[in-house]
């Protein structure tokens, strides 16, 4: 698969700290890879980072509090900690690792790659 680019974005659908890589896909309710997808760009690889959803009451505005606001302190360590594993990931790929072996490395839960 020839890349145009990878795109690192937050995912509601993920716990915080979960890491998905994926080669395709749909925008899935993101509305940056919404944008880029709407420009005829197809072709780029996905790092979803998780960000969990808020709390059910409050609607939308809840949403975007939840993903503009900061996250506690022990959100952003899993945070930080995924965002090293994307770059581990991206670096994997930049080296010639496959795309198949890149996934299954980064896919599996935090604990499974102990």
């Amino acid at each position: 698969m020839q890349v145009h680019a990878e795109v690192i974005y937050d995912d509601l659908d993920l716990d915080v700290g979960r890491l998905r890589l994926r080669k395709s896909g749909s925008a899935g309710g993101q509305n940056g890879v919404k944008s880029i997808l709407a420009r005829g760009l197809q072709r780029f690889l996905r790092v979803r980072l998780g960000v969990s959803r808020p709390p059910k009451s409050g609607g939308r505005d809840a949403i975007v509090g939840h993903v503009l606001g900061k996250f506690r302190h022990e959100e952003l360590e899993l945070s930080k900690e995924a965002l090293g594993r994307a770059s581990v990931a991206i670096e994997d790929l930049a080296d010639g690792v496959s795309w198949d072996n890149v996934m299954n490395k980064f896919n599996r839960p935090v604990t499974a790659l102990a």
